[in-house]
C-alpha cells in the first residue's frame, strides 16, 4: 500500500447535453473557482508558523489563514504541482513537498513561493524542517534526502532498502524518528548523521501517521484504525484500542489532548485509559480527513476531500 499522500483520486469527466445552456454552466463553473475550498481538493498535509497556517494539496492548492483558522485565503502555485506536505521552520519559512519532485520555498507570510528540483527518481512521501533549519525528505526505496542550504543543494542519506520512508519528526535538534513501511523504526541521536533501527512494530504495519511527545513516548498509526504505542523509544510497542477500522493519517496534539483523523472522517481522541475514542463532535462528512492542525486556543483544523474546518477545543 501506498502512503495517502501518494493516493491522488482521480478526476471524473462529465458529458454535458447539448441542451444545457452554457452560460448556466459557466457561471457554476466560475462561481466554484471562486470558491477558497472546492469540492474538488485533495488536501493533505497543513503547517504553521505561529503567525499563519498554512494547508496544502492538489493542483497547487495553498490555503492560509492569518487569524488561527477561522478565515482563509487562497492561491495557486505556478504549474499547479501536486503537493503532498508541508512543515514550517525555525525562521518562520515553510517548504512543500510535490509529488512531481519538487520542493517550494514560501516566506513567513506564505505569500511568496519559489520552487526547488529535487535530486532524485523516486516519489517523495513527507518533508520536514529540523531545528537547525535543514529540509529533509524522505520517499520510496528508503530515499532520504538533506539540504542545509535552502533546497540549493542535496545530501543523499538513502539506506538502499526496498522500502516507503513514511514519516520524519524531529524531537530536538538531535534526536528524530523515522517511520518506514513493514513495521520500521529508525532512530537518530546526532542529528541523522547516523540511524539505527529500533523493534519493529509488530506485524509488518504500514504507518501512515506518527508523533512523538518526546524521545520516549510515541504513537504510529495506519490502516484499519490501528494505533501502536511505545513508552520507550521504540524498543516495544503496544496496540491501543481504536473506535474505527478506517485508515488513520495524522496525529498531532491539540491542547493536552493527542487527536487522529482519517478515513471517512475519523476523528478520535486518546483517553486517560488508552483508548481511542470518537471526538464528542461527530463531523457531517464522510470525506478523508489527511491534515490536522492545533490552534492556539486549543481548537483543530482538519482538511482532506474538499474539506477545511476549524473545530473549538470542545469539540474533541
Amino acid at each position: 500500500m501506498l502512503p495517502r499522500r501518494l493516493l491522488f483520486a482521480t478526476a471524473a469527466v462529465c458529458a454535458v447535453a447539448a441542451a444545457c445552456e452554457a452560460p448556466l454552466e459557466l457561471s457554476a463553473v466560475e462561481r466554484e473557482r471562486q470558491r477558497t475550498v472546492r469540492r474538488s481538493d485533495l488536501f493533505q498535509a497543513a503547517a504553521s508558523n505561529g503567525e499563519v497556517a498554512v494547508v496544502v494539496g492538489s493542483h497547487g492548492a495553498v490555503v492560509v489563514s492569518a487569524d488561527d483558522g477561522r478565515r482563509w485565503r487562497r492561491r495557486e502555485l505556478d504549474g499547479r504541482p501536486p503537493l503532498v506536505d508541508v512543515a514550517a521552520c525555525a525562521d518562520g519559512t515553510f517548504v512543500a513537498l510535490a509529488f512531481d519532485r519538487s520542493v517550494w520555498i514560501g516566506d513567513r507570510t506564505a505569500a511568496t513561493w519559489s520552487r526547488r528540483a529535487l535530486p532524485t527518481e523516486e516519489s517523495p512521501v513527507a518533508v520536514v524542517c529540523d531545528p537547525r533549519g535543514r529540509y529533509w525528505v524522505t520517499g520510496a526505496f528508503s530515499t532520504l534526502l538533506v539540504s542545509d542550504d535552502g533546497g540549493r543543494r542535496w545530501l543523499d542519506r538513502s539506506f538502499g532498502e526496498d522500502q516507503f520512508l513514511t514519516g520524519l519528526q524531529f524531537v530536538d535538534s538531535d534526536h528524530a524518528v523515522l517511520s518506514a513501511e513493514f513495521g520500521g523504526l529508525y532512530v537518530t541521536s546526532d542529528g541523522g548523521e547516523s540511524w539505527r533501527l529500533a523493534e519493529p512494530i509488530p506485524g509488518e504495519f504500514y504507518p501512515l501517521a506518527m508523533h512523538f511527545a518526546d524521545r520516549d513516548r510515541g504513537w504510529v498509526a495506519g490502516v484499519r484504525g490501528a494505533v501502536f504505542y511505545t513508552g520507550d523509544g521504540g524498543a516495544s510497542w503496544e496496540r491501543q484500542a481504536t473506535e474505527t477500522v478506517a485508515p488513520l493519517y495524522s496525529l498531532v496534539r491539540a491542547g493536552s489532548r493527542i487527536v487522529a483523523v482519517g478515513d471517512h472522517g475519523a476523528l478520535l481522541v486518546l483517553g486517560d485509559d488508552g483508548r481511542w475514542l470518537a471526538a464528542r463532535k461527530r463531523l457531517e462528512t464522510a470525506a478523508y480527513l489527511a491534515a490536522a492542525l492545533p490552534m492556539a486556543d486549543g481548537g483543530l483544523v482538519v482538511a482532506g476531500g474538499g474539506v477545511l474546518l476549524r473545530l473549538r477545543g470542545e469539540d474533541l
